[in-house]
């Protein structure tokens, strides 16, 4: 099993996510939306980009940037680039 950290809680960072998660990953999710994080935590799901797709209690969420980077043996980076730059 290996620390990944995915960067972005959107539909490609989630998807990657579960994905990594079923092939027997420990995953943590980031986004740099606090809310969404909240309500990740609490409904294990997004309603916006995954409706119906319910995330397992271990795969984690978070919004502090140095705790995913710094704990996570690898990351991958599934955000918006127009995001980035605004």
């Amino acid at each position: 099993m290996v620390k990944i950290g995915v960067l972005g809680a959107g539909s490609w960072g989630l998807g990657l996510a579960m994905l990594l998660h079923n092939n027997g990953h420990d995953v943590t999710v980031w986004s740099v939306f606090p809310d969404e994080i909240n309500e990740l935590n609490a409904t294990r799901e997004n309603k916006k980009c995954l409706p119906g797709v319910i995330f397992p209690e271990s795969v984690k969420f978070c919004a502090d940037t140095e705790k995913i980077v710094t704990e996570s043996a690898y990351t991958c980076g599934c955000f918006s680039l127009y995001k980035v730059n605004s």
